[in-house]
C-alpha cells in the first residue's frame, strides 16, 4: 500500500473545509432568498387583503403562508378586530409586524413565533415573540429590522418594548393609542 504523507492528507482536509464553506454559502443564499421571497409573496397578499378584509384577516393569511413554508410553527392571536380600524392604521400594524417576522425569519432561527394583536377602547398593542437564538440588547447595533419598527412606531406615537435573551428568543411590544 503507498502511504499518504501528511502534507497529502492536509491538502484534502483544505479541500473538504473549501467546499464545506461553499455549501454553507449556497445554503444560506437559499434561505435568504426564502426569506425575501416569502417578505413579496406576503407583501402582495397582504396589500389585497388588507384592503378587501382588514388587519385581521390578512393576518391569518401571513400565519397561513408562514406555516406553508414549514419553517416555522405560528400561534396568532387577535382581539377587538371585528372593526375595521382606519386604513392607515391596519397598513402601519401590518407592516410592523411583517418586519418582526422577517427579522425572525432573518435572524432567530426560531422554530416558533407568536404573534398577538389586541384592540382595546383607545389603544391598539402588538407583540411578537419568538424562542430563537436571542441577542444581547445592551449590545445590539439595532440593525436596519428593527430601526425600521422603531420609525414606523414614532410615526404612529407608540412605544417599543424589546426583551430578548441569548438562547431564550425575543419579544417585541408595540403599543400605540387609537382615536375611537
Amino acid at each position: 500500500f503507498p502511504t499518504r504523507r501528511s502534507s497529502d492528507l492536509e491538502i484534502e482536509v483544505a479541500e473538504m473545509r473549501a467546499e464545506q464553506r461553499q455549501q454553507y454559502r449556497t445554503v444560506d443564499s437559499l434561505v435568504s432568498d426564502a426569506a425575501v421571497e416569502l417578505r413579496r409573496i406576503s407583501h402582495d397578499l397582504a396589500s389585497s387583503t388588507l384592503s378587501r378584509l382588514g388587519l385581521d384577516r390578512a393576518l391569518v393569511d401571513l400565519r397561513n403562508t408562514l406555516h406553508i413554508t414549514g419553517k416555522l410553527h405560528v400561534e396568532l392571536s387577535t382581539f377587538g378586530l371585528e372593526h375595521r380600524m382606519e386604513r392607515g392604521m391596519e397598513i402601519a400594524a401590518y407592516r410592523i409586524i411583517q418586519e418582526l417576522v422577517s427579522n425572525a425569519l432573518k435572524h432567530a432561527d426560531a422554530s416558533e413565533l407568536s404573534i398577538d394583536v389586541t384592540r382595546a377602547p383607545g389603544r391598539i398593542s402588538l407583540m411578537v415573540t419568538d424562542n430563537g437564538r436571542g441577542f444581547d440588547t445592551e449590545r445590539a447595533s439595532n440593525g436596519m429590522g428593527l430601526s425600521n419598527v422603531r420609525n414606523r412606531a414614532k410615526a404612529l406615537g407608540a412605544t417599543v418594548q424589546v426583551d430578548s435573551k441569548l438562547g431564550v428568543g425575543t419579544t417585541v411590544g408595540v403599543e400605540w393609542p387609537v382615536v375611537e
